[in-house]
């Protein structure tokens, strides 16, 4: 179904439309989520907006009914002053006409003091040093003034000194105990006195304090009102972090000790940063949300106050109702995509039918007998005059095919008959082969002192690679590993015959050079065809981890050391075994420690061609055996083999690949 013409069509048809519905809803979606998020990032400005300027006008209300009832106090001070002077003043008159004794005038002064009272206020009369000569109030003793300063930093006992105020009088403000109060200074240069009035300010201060506070009540109120998404929040904090307006307890908790992982600031340090400037707008993502969310804040700063008030709105929240039009979106363009492809569907049904007629009639000409000629017509006999076009030709070549088939098909039963004899025998050659060599492992589980793994993979049903190995006796094994100069069948016989002799000679020769010689001579004495082999005979003493082997002509074997790289093991490298007779073959001796590994190998392995033509190489064997070090030889031959095939890359097999490896436990 998937490959017919009629699926392409609609899956072509499918694809254009679904790609161009998916390309609008994708970038209309975008678009509007991002309008969606400018809209409301504007909104959020002008509401704060708004609420600054509605906070700003509530504060100037504050200041200006703070400043009324200030300068309300300050005007009683002075005008309370001023009678305390007029009675000092018409003191300093009587006694004058009187001609009565200064101490005498001092003693009406003091008498009228003790006896004056004044609403609220409280004053003392000082002297030229200042020095308290009556107080009203035990609050301001000659001991309190001497530690008194205004809010200016001005010594009080300084100031209260007659010679230092002006005519008019001064006032002063200061904070005895915590409890503002205001002083109105008075000098009477006559007696060289001053004289001063003090009330208390911090009802002043309570009344400002209260309705600062209603000011956070109304903007807390106003706040709730100021998010209608479900993860936004409005919050206020002043210049000491401290929250006005709480976005809630785990959110304030939250803010105060959370890092914006867009700027690496602390999220409250960026929102002051954001509020003073010229773009009171912020991104930010909470280094403590789990989820990693985008969040948009917009900040605005009352400078007269040191308050920051803000707005703070999940981005994914403002695109909800975008992602809800792009679903509806969805649905009604995959309603039309429906109906469209019903429609099509319908259409290339029509003009897929002869071809349908044809795919059926192609599916059953594997059942038809192509032996004998069929007595019925071909089902598709009429499509030639029908359809005058493509397919009316197409149907044309289908009958034609027929007609040679049932010409050529004798031949091709008879060439396949002959075909599968062959096989058949070179079937029976490889399982007769392979079945020669061992292939149980491991072999001798009864030694724990080594582990020995092999493999053979033949380019053909037959090759000429070969391996072996066998006990000789309680503390020796013999192993081999060779190649046949050819391949097929012919390569086979030779590599069956060459591990017989091997096998027959190890009982009657103890060293591997001994029996490679006598092999050779047996070999090259009966050769006509000059075949040879390059050949490793060795003999292992799995009890001390002594290797000696023959080298005929073979690739070198790779020793993989457990403390340290693989390297090739270049002994003394003899002639081919089966060309010629000669003296004799060396033995090479080889030392394994415990954990070390030796491979032997075929030029399979390292001329293995990938589609480019080039080899494995002896590098990459190198490479490959380090890096399978330590996992046991079945799986260091095994990553050995899989390295090969990746490299080849499906290229065919070019030669017979045989390994052998044995590492020594210890």
């Amino acid at each position: 179904m998937f490959s017919s013409m009629k699926f392409k069509i609609l899956f072509f048809i499918s694809i254009v439309m679904i790609a161009t519905a998916g390309f609008n809803i994708y970038f209309s979606g975008a678009r509007v989520g991002d309008a969606m998020v400018e809209t409301q990032k504007a909104s959020m400005a002008k509401i704060l907006e708004f609420v600054g300027l509605n906070t700003k006008a509530e504060y100037r209300r504050l200041l200006s009914e703070k400043t009324q009832m200030t300068l309300h106090k300050k005007r009683r001070l002075k005008e309370t002053a001023q009678v305390i002077l007029s009675v000092f003043e018409s003191y300093q008159s009587i006694s004058r006409q009187v001609t009565a004794s200064k101490k005498r005038v001092s003693g009406w002064i003091e008498k009228w003091v003790s006896l004056a009272a004044f609403d609220t206020f409280d004053y003392l009369v000082l002297d030229k040093q200042a020095q308290v000569i009556y107080s009203s109030t035990p609050d301001f003793t000659q001991e309190h003034i001497d530690t008194l300063t205004d809010i200016k930093g001005r010594e009080l006992s300084t100031l209260l000194q007659f010679q230092n105020l002006s005519k008019e009088g001064e006032y002063a403000l200061i904070n005895p105990g915590g409890q503002g109060r205001l002083i109105f200074l008075l000098p009477y240069p006559d007696w060289e006195i001053t004289i001063a009035t003090t009330i208390d300010t911090s009802d002043i201060e309570s009344e400002a304090q209260e309705k600062l506070d209603n000011i956070v009540v109304a903007l807390n109120g106003i706040s709730k009102n100021l998010v209608e998404f479900k993860d936004g929040f409005s919050f206020m904090f002043d210049q000491d972090r401290q929250f006005l307006i709480s976005p809630g307890q785990e959110r304030e908790k939250r803010l105060g000790q959370s890092i914006n992982l867009i700027t690496g600031n602390p999220v409250m340090e960026d929102m002051m940063a954001a509020a003073k400037s010229d773009d009171p707008k912020l991104l930010y993502i909470d280094s403590k949300d789990v989820k990693k969310r985008e969040i948009s804040i917009n900040v605005s700063y009352f400078k007269n106050l040191d308050w920051y008030i803000g707005v703070a709105v999940p981005l994914d929240e403002i695109k909800r109702p975008a992602r809800e039009l792009v679903f509806q979106q969805s649905l009604i363009i995959f309603a039309i995509l429906l109906v469209t492809l019903m429609v099509i569907r319908f259409i290339v049904g029509k003009i897929a039918s002869p071809l349908k007629r044809l795919t059926l009639h192609a599916k059953q000409l594997p059942s038809q007998d192509f032996t004998r000629a069929s007595e019925e017509d071909s089902p598709i006999r009429d499509l030639p005059e029908k359809y005058r076009d493509e397919i009316g030709e197409l149907a044309s070549s289908f009958i034609f095919m027929e007609k040679e088939l049932k010409a050529n098909i004798s031949n091709l039963i008879r060439a396949t008959e002959a075909r599968q004899k062959i096989q058949s025998e070179l079937n029976v050659a490889q399982e007769i082969q392979m079945g020669i060599l061992p292939k149980t492992f491991p072999t001798f589980p009864e030694f724990k002192e080594f582990d020995l793994h092999a493999t053979l993979k033949p380019a053909r049903e037959v090759g000429g690679d070969l391996y072996d190995f066998f006990q000789i006796d309680n503390d020796h094994i013999c192993f081999t590993l060779g190649d046949v100069s050819d391949k097929g069948v012919p390569a086979a016989l030779f590599m069956v015959i060459t591990r017989t002799l091997i096998k027959t000679t190890s009982e009657q020769e103890a060293s591997p050079g001994a029996i490679m010689t006598r092999v050779n001579a047996i070999l090259a004495a009966d050769n006509p065809r000059s075949m040879f082999v390059t050949l490793i005979i060795g003999i292992f003493n799995f009890r001390t981890g002594k290797i000696v082997y023959a080298n005929g002509g073979h690739n070198p074997p790779v020793l993989i050391p457990k403390n340290g790289p693989a390297v090739y093991e270049e002994g003394k490298k003899e002639p081919i075994v089966g060309v010629m007779e000669m003296g004799s073959y060396t033995d090479i001796e080889l030392d394994l420690e415990a954990g070390d590994c030796i491979l032997l190998y075929t030029d399979g392995v390292t001329e293995a061609m990938n589609r480019d033509n080039v080899c494995f190489s002896e590098e990459t064997l190198l490479r490959s055996a380090e890096a399978g070090k330590g996992s046991g030889t079945e799986t260091l031959i095994k990553r050995v083999m899989a390295d090969v095939e990746s490299h080849a890359g499906g290229a065919p097999q070019s030669d017979d690949i045989a390994m052998l490896g044995i590492l020594y436990n210890g």
